[in-house]
């Protein structure tokens, strides 16, 4: 999902504007709930996290210097914030952090949906051992879909480090996905 804002978006956030901060709150709410359900926080976590997510962004909008093109990873990066001070606050780790949210029948057939649910566990399972911040960052990239570039601002890593994590990735994915056996 890439949400696209009008030019001038980013100044009438800043400047409190409730259009603005509502069209940031609808493009990214679900986003962010989903980023936190990956990243291993129950539904109620991720619920209360994610409000807390939003009302941070709404605190610290006026100190916001980016312009359009940067308001997804400015809202990500206070998600991630929120996420990691809970857990320190907590001092506690998640299980799992990766789960996958349940899909609606396309009119698919009863075994070919549970072929899917079985291929998103060995998914998620693998994308589970990996280290951080490499899990981190596929799960920006692959599953809420943010560019390189957003990821890098997010995780406050160059983005040369971002695509190092992601090729690492999908070698380790591969190799345990080969392990696991096969995934039609």
């Amino acid at each position: 999902m890439t949400a696209s804002f009008t030019p001038g978006t980013a100044e009438r956030l800043r400047r409190g504007d409730s259009e603005a901060i509502e069209s940031v709150v609808e493009a990214f709410f679900a986003p962010v709930y989903r980023y936190l359900l990956c990243r291993g926080c129950s539904q109620p976590e991720a619920e209360e996290l994610t409000a807390e997510t939003f009302f941070q962004v709404l605190k610290s909008v006026s100190g916001f210097r980016g312009g359009e093109d940067q308001i997804r990873a400015f809202v990500y990066a206070t998600a991630r914030h929120v996420r990691a001070g809970h857990y320190r606050a907590c001092s506690r780790t998640a299980a799992s952090d990766v789960t996958w949210s349940t899909m609606e029948s396309d009119g698919e057939s009863p075994q070919d949906s549970l072929l899917k649910d079985e291929q998103k566990l060995q998914i998620s399972c693998a994308i589970a051992k990996l280290e951080e911040p490499t899990k981190e960052v596929v799960i920006l990239r692959f599953i809420n879909e943010l560019s390189i570039k957003e990821i890098a601002a997010i995780c406050e890593m160059p983005i040369g480090t971002i695509k190092s994590h992601l090729h690492r990735a999908k070698i380790e994915l591969k190799q345990l996905l080969a392990d696991s056996g096969p995934t039609q």
